[in-house]
């Protein structure tokens, strides 16, 4: 037991009640300096830790590296699809062959035309959403919130 108190009362509460508050980390994977200049001002906002990489190569890394220790893990991932070398398409690929998004919300943000297929088999593996470029300030709030 933890003695707590206010200027009134002294509780006591149990020590596995007391929870130590973790800020939310997130990832941001795109090619687009304008793009990364706006999503990570809108987590710096909203008090998220993030990173960013312009690869999908980067980000696999730094995803197996953030399994390896919780203090790391990444509770969302942004990630662009038209990326050079490997696709945002191979890297969803990748993560959900590996199963690496378990407790992590995988948002895809795109300016590209995608088929009702293509959407599809996105969410099939393990998408939680999808932005279309320009997205809104209060879309990317409403994912970091839900």
């Amino acid at each position: 037991m933890n003695l707590y108190s206010d200027d009134f009362h002294i509780y006591n509460v149990p020590v596995n009640i007391i929870k130590t508050y973790k800020r939310m980390r997130a990832l941001i994977v795109d090619d687009n300096d304008q793009i990364l200049d706006v999503l990570s001002f809108m987590l710096e906002s909203n008090n998220v830790d993030y990173q960013m990489v312009n690869n999908g190569e980067e980000a696999l890394n730094l995803i197996s590296d953030s399994a390896k220790n919780p203090d790391s893990f990444f509770d969302i991932i942004f990630l662009d699809l038209a990326m050079p070398n490997m696709s945002g398409f191979q890297v969803v690929e990748d993560l959900y062959l590996n199963n690496s998004l378990e407790n992590t919300k995988l948002i895809i943000i795109t300016a590209l035309e995608l088929s009702s297929e293509d959407e599809s088999n996105l969410l099939k593996k393990g998408v939680t959403a999808i932005l279309r470029k320009p997205f809104l300030i209060e879309d990317v709030e409403k994912l970091l919130l839900h």
